[in-house]
């Protein structure tokens, strides 16, 4: 069985899934059944295994998340996936308190990982910049992180620029993006103060402003636009208190 095996893996590089798919359809199966039958079979000690069976597992696992991060974006349950960006990014600053639970806030980033949303992942990064400056702890190990956290934001743009489909690639993002923007403009400029109605905007291309503030201002209005501002301004000023008491709490007593 294992002389098989060997036979198997030689013959291999003469086998191309591009001139003859069926046939290394055909090879790909044998060969894991063989795999399959001698480990059944012969069952090796895990023993002898374990030196190469963290590195081989970790290789793996980068292959196949490799491999899905290049292919696809994870969007579910949302519709798209910078809408699952954006909600990650909000949720993942919340995480912070659980200080225990690293695990959680790495599946998380994960997540955040297979959007491939540059914007949601540009927006952790500020998030957590003025997270721990405001928490007194930037110091070596957040350095590190954020500059890990920058280095796979870089992965992913360079990711999507590579991507065969132009749709996806960044700078067809941001075209589009700025074309909706112009196209919203030009609703508020017709319905300035009143607004087109919750649920009511609608451009030729696409039925979302792709900007918040500007798809708020288009269906309420000047003043919808000025009460959102101004409660993400109180949003702000009470949770920035609220972080400024904790700290002075946690901090020891002269």
């Amino acid at each position: 069985m294992f002389k098989i095996l060997l036979t198997l893996i030689s013959v291999r590089p003469f086998i191309s899934s591009l001139a003859f798919p069926l046939a290394n359809f055909i090879y790909t199966s044998l060969l894991i059944a063989t795999v399959l039958v001698w480990i059944i079979t012969k069952r090796p000690s895990l023993k002898a295994l374990k030196p190469i069976m963290y590195p081989f597992g970790i290789f793996i696992l980068a292959l196949c998340i490799l491999d899905y991060i290049s292919q696809r974006r994870t969007f579910a349950p949302f519709v798209i996936p910078n809408t699952l960006g954006g909600y990650l990014a909000m949720i993942i600053p919340l995480a912070l308190i659980y200080k225990q639970r690293y695990w959680t806030i790495a599946l998380l980033l994960l997540a955040l990982l297979l959007t491939k949303s540059l914007g949601a992942l540009l927006s952790i990064f500020l998030a957590l910049v003025i997270y721990f400056y405001l928490q007194g702890r930037l110091g070596k190990r957040s350095i590190i992180f954020l500059c890990g956290l920058l280095i796979i934001l870089g992965l992913v743009f360079t990711l999507r620029a590579d991507i065969q489909k132009e749709h996806l690639r960044p700078i067809f993002s941001t075209t589009m993006r700025l074309r909706y923007w112009a196209g919203t403009l030009r609703v508020i400029q017709r319905y300035p103060l009143t607004g087109v109605g919750l649920g009511n905007f609608n451009l030729t291309e696409s039925r979302y402003a792709h900007n918040s503030y500007l798809q708020i201002c288009a269906e309420m209005g000047i003043l919808g636009l000025i009460s959102l501002l101004w409660l993400i301004f109180k949003s702000f000023k009470i949770g920035l208190k609220k972080l400024k008491n904790s700290k002075n709490q946690d901090s020891p007593v002269q």
